[in-house]
């Protein structure tokens, strides 16, 4: 598990723990360090989950496609509850395969640093995430709107660029 992550926890930092076990389903659904790291997030933080909003999710996951996920994702955003993240999980698995095996570190790593796409992506997510949460404790709604916008569009370049992969 990544020490980063492992901090993220310990500091009890919700915004950085949550993307990047959001992040975690997408470039590795169906491997053991997603769960892993969820494991060890739910054991350390009783707050990680939102009260699920009451969506109801479609099961049919035969049209799904990468603009699916990036719905999915963003609607992480505002509420981050289990049902919704363990159905991304699902609908990720679905698009990108079931056959999908656990990267290594290494390999993941490689992956990451070789797309300059996915810095981009991934820094807009996190710079997102900070204009939302300057947003929230200002109270202003501006902030949070760009905030929710630069973080989705992150998100779906991110997608776009890993789902296929």
């Amino acid at each position: 598990m990544d020490e980063k992550f492992i901090d993220a926890v310990n500091s009890h930092n919700l915004i950085r723990v949550r993307i990047a076990l959001a992040n975690e389903i997408l470039l590795n659904a169906n491997g053991k360090s997603f769960h892993k790291m969820l494991n060890f997030a739910e054991q350390n933080l009783s707050d990680l989950y939102d009260e699920h909003d009451g969506e109801v999710f479609i099961e049919d996951y035969s049209n799904f496609t990468s603009d699916n996920v990036a719905d999915i994702q963003n609607k992480l955003d505002f509420n981050f509850s289990k049902e919704r993240l363990m159905y991304l999980e699902k609908v990720v698995r679905k698009v990108k395969g079931e056959k999908q095996v656990d990267n290594t570190a290494s390999e993941k790593k490689k992956t990451i640093n070789c797309n300059d796409n996915n810095i981009l992506s991934t820094s807009m997510l996190i710079a997102g995430g900070i204009i939302i949460a300057g947003g929230i404790v200002a109270a202003k709604t501006i902030p949070i709107i760009i905030g929710t916008t630069l973080a989705a569009a992150g998100a779906i370049t991110f997608i776009k660029n890993n789902i296929n992969k």
